[in-house]
């Protein structure tokens, strides 16, 4: 919650839209993660270049991972999955965004996109259930 407005808003109050917003976007997101058919998917540009693909899959694995470190602080408790995916995830952030635009990239590139969404399933599965089911206040 204050999180959020010291993070991204330099410590200021959300103005009550935004912070509504916030709230929405929350309760998508948790309904995406808890949809029994597993039709969560990342939000990405598909209809771009595959390097603007890249960065735009890059720049949502560093966000996944600024707010699992927010919120997940006992990292020692974790699965050997879920200490996998971090790593797994950590290096991806390192990823080279420059794709040709072959058919063989545009597979790699796929392969990547399903692994993350998958192992963002995997850490929302193990750690992420109880508290979406706790958290149904307000984001402030």
């Amino acid at each position: 919650p204050w999180l959020l407005s010291d993070v991204f808003n330099d410590g200021q109050k959300f103005a009550a839209p935004l912070k509504e917003f916030f709230a929405e976007l929350y309760k998508l997101v948790v309904a995406h993660f808890n949809d029994p058919e597993h039709h969560f998917e990342l939000y990405l540009p598909l209809e771009e270049s595959l390097s603007d693909q890249a960065n735009a899959l890059v720049a949502w694995v560093s966000g996944f991972l600024l707010g699992f470190g927010l919120k997940q602080k006992d990292y020692g408790k974790f699965s050997a999955d879920v200490k996998e995916v971090i790593g797994d995830f950590s290096e991806i952030t390192k990823l080279d965004t420059h794709f040709d635009e072959s058919e063989e990239d545009k597979q790699a590139l796929h392969e990547v996109i399903e692994y993350i969404r998958v192992s963002a399933l995997l850490c929302f599965a193990e750690l992420g259930k109880d508290a979406a089911s706790s958290t149904s206040k307000t984001v402030h």
